[in-house]
C-alpha cells in the first residue's frame, strides 16, 4: 500500500505555511490569529489586574478589541464574497467570449 492513497491531514502550521503561497485565507492563519488575540487579551488583562486601571493599557485593549473585530468581520464578508462567487460561476460559452468587432472611426 502506498502513502499517496491517505493523504497525511494538514496541520495548524501547514496551513500557514501553505496560505503563504496561495491566496486567500485558510482556517489555519484563522486559528493562529486567533490564538494571538487571545494570548495578547490575556496578557493585557493580566498587566491591568497587576497594575491597576491605566489609561494606555485600557487605550491598547480597545484598540486591540477593535482591530480583532475589523479583522473577523473582513474575513467573513470575504469569505461569503468568495462563496458567492464561486455559486454564481457559469460554464462559458465559447462564442460570447469572442470580443465584438467595432468599426474605426476616421
Amino acid at each position: 500500500m502506498s502513502t499517496t492513497d491517505n493523504p497525511a491531514p494538514t496541520s495548524t502550521m501547514g496551513d500557514v505555511i501553505d496560505s503563504i503561497f496561495s491566496g486567500g485565507v485558510n482556517q489555519g492563519v484563522m486559528k493562529v490569529l486567533n490564538l494571538t488575540f487571545m494570548a495578547l487579551f490575556l496578557v493585557l488583562l493580566t498587566l491591568l489586574y497587576l497594575t491597576g486601571p491605566n489609561i494606555y493599557l485600557v487605550s491598547v485593549m480597545v484598540i486591540n478589541a477593535f482591530l480583532f473585530t475589523m479583522i473577523q468581520y473582513l474575513v467573513s464578508e470575504y469569505l461569503k464574497d468568495k462563496k458567492a462567487k464561486d455559486q454564481n460561476k457559469q460554464p462559458t460559452n465559447s462564442e460570447t467570449d469572442k470580443p465584438k468587432k467595432t468599426r474605426k472611426r476616421i
